[in-house]
Parts: structure tokens; sequence; C-alpha cells
């Protein structure tokens, strides 16, 4: 790629050099503790749900879209916990 750098195109081949990198060192990466990525996903879910109890106790949000997004997120979680291993690889 070096070859082909010219003062025109040098933003683009240096956008080009960093996905290449990226992307060796993504691949390269050992695989994620499958443990924490789970811990990490019920923990997101418990700040969405803590969102929207701080919103709705604020009166930001009505009673009824509280009730509309904690179930959203129920249902997300239990997706989520019945489907991890999708997630994992």
């Amino acid at each position: 790629m070096t070859a082909e750098r010219t003062v025109d195109n040098r933003a683009a081949v240096d956008v080009v050099r960093r996905y290449y990198h990226e992307r060796h060192r993504q691949m390269n990466l050992a695989p994620a503790d499958s443990d924490i990525v789970y811990e990490l996903f019920l923990q997101a879910f418990h700040v969405q749900y803590e969102l929207v109890q701080a919103a709705f106790k604020k009166g930001q949000i009505p009673a009824t879209l509280a009730q509309q997004l904690q179930q959203e997120i129920v249902f997300d979680e239990t997706g989520y916990i019945q489907n991890q291993q999708a997630f994992l690889s």
C-alpha cells in the first residue's frame, strides 16, 4: 500500500491501512471469556432498567412508557439468556 500512497489519496490509504490493522488485531485476539460477556450483558440490562426507573421517578416519562420499556428490556434479556451462545460466537 505504501507504493500506492500519494498526496491525493493519502487519507484513503491510511483509512484502509487502519482497517486492516484493526481487523488483524481482532482476528488474533483470544476468545472472549463467556462468563465475563454474560455478566456484562446482565449489567447492561440492569442499567437500562434503572434508567427507566429514574426517568419515571423524575417525571420525565409516563407510567405507560416506563412499563413498555421495562417489558422490552425483560424481553431482550430473556432472548439473550435463551440464545447466549449466539452472542459469544
